[in-house]
């Protein structure tokens, strides 16, 4: 189940940095600021998990591609870009996704340590005051 939870992370990371991709530099400073903080919190996440994972990190990428699905994120084209709505609209959807995960793994999996279970309970409250500063941002 942690593997899972690395694997998830992992996947946030990418689909953030898609994300970034789409932003209007000159438009969504405060918002690529706010993505680009998420996505270090995505690594560091991580490295709090992969230290209790059981798999190698060629199996975490393998994993992760079935999280992907939850980044709904169109291939940048060319002079095109999302409206700030739609991007925040993708992350919300993400996010939600990623916290019933996190709960799923603390409501079904029998983890043993303590402080591993607190550590996972942090961070599924630190994703949900991520969708609520996301939501804060929506025009």
């Amino acid at each position: 189940m942690i593997d899972e939870l690395i694997a998830l992370n992992q996947s946030r990371l990418e689909g953030y940095s898609r994300v970034v991709s789409h932003i209007d530099e000159d438009n969504d400073d405060d918002l690529l600021a706010l993505l680009e903080e998420w996505m270090q919190q995505a690594q560091q996440f991580n490295a709090q998990l992969i230290p209790f994972g059981t798999k190698k990190q060629h199996e975490h990428s393998k994993l992760s591609a079935s999280h992907d699905a939850k980044w709904s994120v169109p291939v940048k084209q060319s002079g095109v870009t999302l409206e700030r709505n739609e991007l925040l609209n993708i992350c919300i959807h993400a996010e939600i996704q990623n916290v019933k995960t996190y709960q799923y793994v603390l409501t079904q999996s029998s983890i043993e340590e303590e402080s591993l279970t607190r550590m996972i309970e942090g961070q599924s409250e630190q994703l949900e005051q991520t969708i609520l500063s996301l939501e804060n941002r929506k025009n």
